[in-house]
């Protein structure tokens, strides 16, 4: 009986959608859904291919047939990880830019269009290259009091919480 009720009470969930994103989104496949599986196993792929060794491309061969994906990719990353920890330096960094590279190919990036504008699509890599808005800051904040070990430095009130365009003057000094 409990595993027909857990079966009642969490139905399978599946993971494709058709809706219109916004942003970065996972690429359509052949069917017209956006699916997670094709592209995690393309980019993940690349990485262990990325490594130029016999090792990463048997990797990026299992994981690529792997039927199970959903269940299974957390396993492929470690031994992914293994893989890139124990190869030398330059093959790392090359398996990690594999990767990113792949997903900035594989991945698509929508904006949708204003009134009486179509949305756009373009592929992550052209988004990243040509868009430019917004712009994200980064900046240092600096503490007036010193750290004493064993206190919490964590603890604020709600006197102490500012909403971001109050922190962004303090943070720049201008509030």
């Amino acid at each position: 009986e409990v595993e027909r009720r857990r079966k009642t009470i969490a139905p399978r969930y599946e993971m494709t959608t058709t809706a219109a994103p916004e942003g970065v989104a996972f690429p359509l496949d052949a069917k017209g859904a956006r699916t997670t599986t094709a592209a995690g196993k393309a980019v993940w792929a690349a990485a262990a291919r990325g490594l130029q060794s016999a090792e990463g491309e048997a990797l990026a061969t299992e994981l690529t047939n792997e039927r199970a994906w959903r269940h299974k990719y957390d396993g492929f990353a470690t031994r992914l990880a293994e893989l890139q920890a124990a190869a030398p330096r330059d093959a790392c960094v090359a398996s990690c830019a594999a990767g990113l590279a792949a997903l900035h190919g594989t991945f698509e990036f929508v904006r949708k269009g204003g009134a009486g504008e179509a949305a756009s699509l373009t592929t992550l890599k052209d988004a990243m290259d040509t868009l430019t808005a917004p712009h994200f800051h980064t900046g240092t904040i600096k503490g007036r009091r010193s750290y004493t070990k064993g206190t919490n430095s964590t603890e604020l009130s709600s006197s102490d919480l500012m909403p971001g365009r109050a922190l962004l003057k303090r943070a720049r000094g201008v509030g």
